[in-house]
């Protein structure tokens, strides 16, 4: 079944153009097109979307305003915002966007955002994971904590290392990622190090008090101090009587 996508936008070219990089992906459908909130609304009401593709800024009713409403139609639709201006990310979030893309709007990272939707929703009902949002550059990554395997920090970038080998570039500080990637999950390993502790594939000894991390395909490899390789005691069932 495709993944149909309500599409509103105000500027009548590019709204052509996101319609036409919509088709041309396997297994999605654009089945509706807004060119204000107001519009997009009653579209959302009529078609039932899977995925709806808003601006921000448009006339009658904005995106924002819009999204909240075709939330109340259908909370299981998926919103993702497209905007020029960054200031509006906190707010959007707010309404539980599933995506937030920058304008001018890469075809690759549309791509990504309408790949994520069908992965999402491919994994069927449960409890929705909250997703992050972080500055790279120009735009917005949006990503599940599940999906972080380690942050590092590297000159006076941080690289955040996803699950599928792609490292996002950021200017987030360490300390501000630690405080939302879940506690459960995560563990500041070394003072430039924050690993997902449920994708550890080994740990080897790199020093007297200092072990490496490597994870499941991926190709970076953390450091681990001694004090909190013992933290993580407990994560796992060990064989045998021995100890680090």
């Amino acid at each position: 079944m495709a993944l149909t996508v309500l599409l509103a936008e105000d500027e009548p070219g590019i709204r052509r153009w996101l319609r036409d990089c919509l088709n041309s992906m396997p297994g999605v459908k654009v089945v509706a097109e807004a060119q204000d909130g107001l519009d997009a609304v009653d579209l959302a009401r009529r078609f039932r979307p899977k995925v709806a593709i808003l601006d921000i800024k448009m006339p009658e009713l904005d995106g924002l305003e819009a999204a909240r409403r075709i939330i109340e139609i259908d909370r299981t639709t998926l919103i993702i915002f497209l905007t020029g201006y960054l200031e509006y990310m906190p707010e959007a979030f707010g309404v539980h966007a599933f995506d937030y893309i920058s304008k001018p709007v890469d075809p690759e990272r549309l791509q990504r955002a309408i790949k994520d939707a069908k992965d999402y929703l491919a994994a069927g009902p449960g409890q929705p994971e909250d997703r992050l949002a972080v500055r790279a550059g120009k735009e917005i990554a949006v990503i599940a904590p599940s999906e972080v395997v380690m942050v590092t920090r590297e000159r006076d970038n941080t690289i955040i290392v996803t699950q599928d080998d792609r490292e996002i570039i950021t200017q987030e500080r360490l300390k501000d990622l630690e405080k939302v990637l879940p506690r459960e999950l995560f563990l500041r390993s070394h003072k430039g190090y924050i690993i997902n502790t449920t994708r550890i594939d080994s740990v080897v000894p790199a020093g007297r008090n200092t072990f490496l991390v490597k994870f499941k395909r991926v190709t970076r490899e953390a450091l681990m101090t001694r004090q909190k390789m013992r933290e993580i005691f407990n994560l796992f069932r060990w064989v045998g009587r021995d100890r680090v």
